[in-house]
C-alpha cells in the first residue's frame, strides 16, 4: 500500500515555489527556514504526528509517496484551513482542538470533507462533534517515545529546578506567564529555586539568563534537550488548552514531576486516568496582555503556594513524579497505542473506495493559517498575502 502524507506535500510545493523565485536563499538567510526547505516543524505536536505517522507506515511495510495520484490512502496531520479538502479518497485528516469552538463553521466544514477523523485525545473527540463533525471521530492518542526520553535519576534534594516548556514564548500555553511570575515573586523565592523557560522560536534564537531566570528560545540537540530535562526536578505547564498533550508525557517519560493545568487534554488525558500522579496549577479568568488569545492564566499566588509546598516536601514530589513517570512508560508506549490508528486506517480502507480528486494548482492555493511562522514570513517574501 502506498500512503500520501500530505502535510509533507505541502512543505515540499512551498520549498518549490520559494526556489522558482529566488528567495529561498535570502529566507534560509533571514532564518526562516532551515536547510534549504520547509518543513514540518519536528518540535511541534503535529511534526511529532508526522514523525508518528511514519514510524508506523514503515513498521507495516507501508510505501510513503507525495505523488497523490498513485497514492492508495491520504493522510493529513494539520488544521484544517491548512488544506481545506483531500487529494483523494479514502482520506484521513488527523486534527485537534484545543478549547471549545476553536474551528469556525468554515473549519468545521473543511474536516467533513475528509471521510474519516482522527484525533489524539477524548476532549479533542467530544469538542469535534459538539461543533458539527458528523465524520466517523476516531480517538488516536499518541504514543510518548519513552525509548528517547529516558528515564534519569535526579538528586530530588538539591537545587530545585523548574521548567517550562512550549512552542512560543507569547502565546496560548503561557509560557511568558512563568517569566512574569518570577520577576514579581522572586524575592519571596528560594534563593536556589531556578526557573527555565524553554521555547522553539527557531526564527530568533536567544540564550537569556537573568539571575535565576533562563530563556531559551531555540532548537535544542536531542542530547542537550534531554540534559535540560534531567537538571530539572518540576515541569511547570500552565496552558489554558492542549490538544496533543505531548509536552507533560515527555517529561514524565524521563521521571520530573508534572504540574498542569486542569483542562482540555490535560484532563482528559492524564488527570482522569491517574489523578494522584499529577499536581494542579491553579488558573484563573482575566484579560491579559500577557495572554492575548483566551483569558485563562496561572493565578499566581495559588503557583507560588504550590512551588513552596513541592519545595519543602520534596517526598511528595518524588512520589507524584513516581506515578507519573510508571503511567506514561507503561500506558503510552508505542505497542500500546498503535493498534488506535491501525483500526482506524483500517476502517477507512474498508469503507471508502479510492477516487482521485482534482489537484490543486499551487500550494498557495491553500489558506497557510499559521502552519508555521517560518512558512508565513517565507510566503510574505514571495509577495503573498492572506
Amino acid at each position: 500500500m502506498k500512503v500520501f502524507l500530505s502535510a509533507e506535500w505541502i512543505a515540499k510545493r512551498l520549498t518549490e515555489q520559494l526556489r522558482r523565485s529566488n528567495l529561498l536563499r535570502e529566507a534560509e538567510r533571514k532564518g526562516l527556514l532551515r536547510e534549504g526547505r520547509i518543513t514540518v516543524k519536528p518540535s511541534s505536536g503535529y511534526g511529532t504526528a508526522l514523525r508518528q505517522f511514519k514510524r508506523l507506515c514503515a513498521d507495516q511495510g507501508w510505501e510513503l509517496t507525495l505523488n497523490p495520484a498513485e497514492a492508495d490512502l491520504e493522510i493529513y496531520s494539520g488544521p484544517p484551513w491548512e488544506k481545506r479538502r483531500p487529494h483523494l479518497r479514502p482520506s484521513i485528516i488527523f486534527t485537534n482542538v484545543e478549547f471549545e469552538g476553536m474551528f469556525t463553521r468554515e473549519e468545521v466544514q473543511a474536516v467533513n470533507e475528509y471521510d474519516v477523523v482522527m484525533t489524539p485525545s477524548r476532549f479533542c473527540v467530544e469538542a469535534l462533534r459538539r461543533q458539527g463533525v458528523h465524520r466517523p471521530i476516531f480517538y488516536t492518542p499518541h504514543w510518548i517515545e519513552t525509548e528517547k526520553f529516558k528515564l534519569v535519576e535526579r538528586d530530588w534534594n538539591g537545587p530545585f529546578n523548574v521548567l517550562c516548556q512550549a512552542s512560543v514564548l507569547f502565546d496560548r500555553k503561557n509560557a511568558w506567564c512563568l517569566v512574569d511570575f518570577f520577576i514579581r515573586y522572586r524575592s519571596k523565592l528560594p534563593s536556589d529555586m531556578h526557573f527555565t523557560v524553554k521555547t522553539t522560536e527557531s526564527h530568533r534564537e536567544t540564550d537569556v539568563l537573568v539571575d535565576r531566570m533562563r530563556i531559551v528560545q531555540a532548537d535544542l540537540k536531542l542530547e542537550e534537550y534531554l540534559k535540560l530535562m534531567a537538571s530539572s526536578l518540576l515541569s511547570v505547564y500552565p496552558s489554558t488548552g492542549g490538544g496533543f498533550g505531548l509536552m507533560p508525557g515527555e517529561h514524565a517519560s524521563t521521571g520530573m514531576a508534572v504540574a498542569i493545568a486542569k483542562n482540555s487534554a490535560l484532563k482528559t488525558e492524564y488527570f482522569d486516568q491517574v489523578e494522584s500522579a499529577f499536581f494542579e496549577i491553579p488558573m484563573r479568568y482575566g484579560s491579559s496582555p500577557l495572554n492575548p488569545l483566551r483569558t485563562s492564566i496561572p493565578d499566581y499566588e495559588g503557583l507560588f503556594d504550590l512551588l513552596m509546598r513541592l519545595y519543602e516536601d520534596r517526598t511528595t514530589l518524588q512520589e507524584h513524579a513516581k506515578l507519573a513517570s510508571d503511567f506514561v512508560r507503561t500506558q503510552m508506549t508505542y505497542e500500546r497505542r498503535k493498534d488506535f490508528f491501525l483500526n482506524a486506517i483500517d476502517y477507512t480502507l474498508r469503507s471508502v473506495d479510492r477516487e482521485q480528486l482534482d489537484e490543486l494548482d499551487s500550494v498557495f492555493d491553500y489558506y497557510l493559517g499559521e502552519f508555521k511562522l517560518q512558512q508565513m514570513e517565507a510566503a510574505k517574501l514571495c509577495g503573498i498575502r492572506f
